[in-house]
Protein backbone atom coordinates (compact mmCIF):
# COMPACT_ATOMS: atom_id res chain seq x y z
CA UNK A 1 0.00 0.00 0.00
CA UNK A 2 2.94 2.28 1.35
CA UNK A 3 4.72 1.78 -2.70
CA UNK A 4 1.41 2.37 -4.80
CA UNK A 5 1.07 5.64 -2.38
CA UNK A 6 4.53 6.41 -3.36
CA UNK A 7 3.72 6.05 -7.02
CA UNK A 8 0.48 7.99 -7.40
CA UNK A 9 2.12 10.76 -5.28
CA UNK A 10 5.16 10.31 -8.18
CA UNK A 11 2.61 10.31 -10.81
CA UNK A 12 1.04 13.59 -9.75
CA UNK A 13 4.11 15.51 -9.24
CA UNK A 14 5.47 14.52 -12.91
CA UNK A 15 2.06 14.49 -14.42
CA UNK A 16 0.51 17.48 -12.12
CA UNK A 17 3.69 20.44 -12.97
CA UNK A 18 2.53 22.78 -15.18
CA UNK A 19 4.30 22.96 -18.46
CA UNK A 20 4.59 25.91 -20.42
CA UNK A 21 3.55 26.87 -24.00
CA UNK A 22 6.84 27.55 -26.07
CA UNK A 23 4.18 30.43 -27.23
CA UNK A 24 4.13 31.57 -23.59
CA UNK A 25 7.50 32.43 -23.21
CA UNK A 26 9.06 35.44 -23.94
CA UNK A 27 12.42 36.09 -25.67
CA UNK A 28 12.04 39.87 -24.99
CA UNK A 29 14.93 41.52 -22.74
CA UNK A 30 13.51 43.54 -20.51
CA UNK A 31 14.19 47.60 -20.47
CA UNK A 32 17.64 47.00 -17.83
CA UNK A 33 18.58 44.53 -20.23
CA UNK A 34 18.38 47.00 -22.97
CA UNK A 35 20.19 49.62 -21.23
CA UNK A 36 22.71 47.03 -20.05
CA UNK A 37 23.23 45.99 -23.60
CA UNK A 38 26.32 47.32 -24.98
CA UNK A 39 24.34 46.80 -28.19
CA UNK A 40 21.37 48.43 -27.54
CA UNK A 41 20.02 51.84 -29.41
CA UNK A 42 18.22 53.68 -26.55
CA UNK A 43 19.11 54.57 -23.18
CA UNK A 44 16.93 57.07 -20.61
CA UNK A 45 18.08 59.78 -19.05
CA UNK A 46 17.23 60.76 -15.52
CA UNK A 47 19.95 62.96 -14.46
CA UNK A 48 18.04 66.19 -13.84
CA UNK A 49 21.08 68.70 -14.68
CA UNK A 50 20.87 67.02 -18.60
CA UNK A 51 17.17 66.94 -18.40
CA UNK A 52 16.12 70.81 -17.06
CA UNK A 53 16.42 72.43 -20.63
CA UNK A 54 14.35 69.56 -22.47
CA UNK A 55 11.78 69.13 -19.27
CA UNK A 56 11.51 72.90 -19.28
CA UNK A 57 13.24 72.58 -15.74
CA UNK A 58 10.41 69.98 -14.09
CA UNK A 59 12.55 67.46 -12.27
CA UNK A 60 9.38 65.00 -11.93
CA UNK A 61 11.14 62.75 -14.04
CA UNK A 62 9.57 58.63 -14.59
CA UNK A 63 10.92 55.55 -15.51
CA UNK A 64 9.52 54.08 -18.08
CA UNK A 65 8.91 50.14 -18.41
CA UNK A 66 9.41 47.71 -20.75
CA UNK A 67 5.75 47.74 -21.98
CA UNK A 68 6.19 52.00 -22.08
CA UNK A 69 9.08 51.58 -24.13
CA UNK A 70 7.51 49.21 -27.06
CA UNK A 71 4.61 52.15 -27.04
CA UNK A 72 6.86 55.16 -27.17
CA UNK A 73 8.79 53.23 -30.19
CA UNK A 74 5.37 52.08 -32.17
CA UNK A 75 4.28 56.25 -31.50
CA UNK A 76 7.95 56.96 -33.04
CA UNK A 77 7.36 54.68 -36.00
CA UNK A 78 3.89 55.83 -36.75
CA UNK A 79 4.38 59.35 -36.33
CA UNK A 80 7.59 59.01 -38.97
CA UNK A 81 5.34 57.10 -41.13
CA UNK A 82 2.47 59.39 -41.40
CA UNK A 83 4.46 62.20 -42.22
CA UNK A 84 6.30 62.29 -45.83
CA UNK A 85 7.88 65.34 -45.55
CA UNK A 86 10.48 63.64 -42.59
CA UNK A 87 13.33 62.39 -43.79
CA UNK A 88 15.33 60.69 -46.93
CA UNK A 89 17.89 58.44 -46.02
CA UNK A 90 18.00 57.53 -42.23
CA UNK A 91 14.50 58.52 -40.81
CA UNK A 92 12.27 55.51 -42.36
CA UNK A 93 9.92 53.52 -40.01
CA UNK A 94 11.48 50.48 -40.42
CA UNK A 95 15.17 52.28 -38.97
CA UNK A 96 14.15 53.10 -35.43
CA UNK A 97 16.02 50.00 -33.74
CA UNK A 98 19.28 50.88 -35.89
CA UNK A 99 19.12 55.04 -34.45
CA UNK A 100 20.13 55.74 -31.15
CA UNK A 101 17.94 57.19 -28.95
CA UNK A 102 17.65 59.20 -25.77
CA UNK A 103 14.46 59.06 -23.75
CA UNK A 104 13.73 62.09 -21.28
CA UNK A 105 10.62 60.79 -19.25
CA UNK A 106 8.77 63.45 -17.35
CA UNK A 107 5.81 65.20 -16.07
CA UNK A 108 4.84 68.51 -17.39
CA UNK A 109 2.62 71.30 -15.38
CA UNK A 110 -0.58 69.73 -16.62
CA UNK A 111 0.13 66.50 -14.83
CA UNK A 112 0.81 64.76 -18.60
CA UNK A 113 3.42 62.19 -18.90
CA UNK A 114 5.54 63.30 -21.63
CA UNK A 115 8.50 61.91 -23.47
CA UNK A 116 11.34 64.05 -25.26
CA UNK A 117 13.58 61.90 -28.00
CA UNK A 118 17.30 62.76 -29.55
CA UNK A 119 18.20 60.86 -31.74
CA UNK A 120 21.38 60.16 -33.81
CA UNK A 121 21.79 57.76 -36.68
CA UNK A 122 25.53 57.51 -35.44
CA UNK A 123 27.28 58.10 -31.90
CA UNK A 124 29.92 60.81 -32.67
CA UNK A 125 33.23 61.34 -31.18
CA UNK A 126 34.36 64.26 -29.22
CA UNK A 127 37.70 65.64 -28.57
CA UNK A 128 39.43 65.52 -24.84
CA UNK A 129 42.15 66.19 -22.85
CA UNK A 130 43.73 63.38 -21.76
CA UNK A 131 44.17 63.68 -18.01
CA UNK A 132 48.10 62.20 -17.78
CA UNK A 133 49.51 63.00 -20.68
CA UNK A 134 47.72 65.75 -21.43
CA UNK A 135 47.33 65.21 -25.26
CA UNK A 136 44.11 65.88 -27.25
CA UNK A 137 42.56 63.03 -28.53
CA UNK A 138 39.05 61.84 -29.67
CA UNK A 139 36.57 59.58 -27.53
CA UNK A 140 33.01 58.45 -27.90
CA UNK A 141 30.40 60.71 -26.36
CA UNK A 142 29.10 59.45 -23.58
CA UNK A 143 25.51 58.84 -25.46
CA UNK A 144 23.61 56.42 -22.64
CA UNK A 145 24.37 59.31 -20.15
CA UNK A 146 24.81 62.68 -21.72
CA UNK A 147 22.51 64.03 -24.18
CA UNK A 148 23.47 65.08 -27.60
CA UNK A 149 23.45 68.68 -27.65
CA UNK A 150 22.52 70.57 -30.31
CA UNK A 151 24.25 69.41 -33.51
CA UNK A 152 24.21 71.75 -36.73
CA UNK A 153 22.66 70.67 -40.47
CA UNK A 154 23.36 66.84 -40.43
CA UNK A 155 20.16 66.22 -42.33
CA UNK A 156 17.69 63.09 -40.81
CA UNK A 157 20.29 61.96 -38.87
CA UNK A 158 19.69 64.08 -36.09
CA UNK A 159 16.36 64.56 -34.63
CA UNK A 160 13.88 64.90 -32.26
CA UNK A 161 10.53 64.13 -30.84
CA UNK A 162 8.06 65.43 -28.13
CA UNK A 163 5.55 62.98 -26.82
CA UNK A 164 2.65 63.54 -24.49
CA UNK A 165 2.33 59.65 -23.52
CA UNK A 166 -0.70 60.20 -21.13
CA UNK A 167 -2.32 60.85 -24.94
CA UNK A 168 -0.49 58.55 -26.83
CA UNK A 169 0.20 61.45 -29.98
CA UNK A 170 3.10 63.26 -30.94
CA UNK A 171 3.38 66.68 -30.31
CA UNK A 172 6.41 68.06 -32.29
CA UNK A 173 8.64 66.43 -34.53
CA UNK A 174 11.89 68.18 -35.17
CA UNK A 175 14.89 66.58 -38.11
CA UNK A 176 17.85 68.90 -38.66
CA UNK A 177 18.55 70.30 -41.96
CA UNK A 178 21.12 69.96 -44.50
CA UNK A 179 23.59 72.97 -45.11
Amino acid sequence: MKKASILAALIMAVFGCETKNPESITNKPSKADYQKNKNSRFTVISDTSETIAVTHGSKKLWEPTEEQIFDIEAIIKTTIANDPGVGNRHLKPDSIESIYKQYVCFVDSNGDSLVYINASCRVREILVTDSVTNELKFKKFDWRNSLFGTVLDGGDCFWNMLINFSEKKTLELNVNGEA
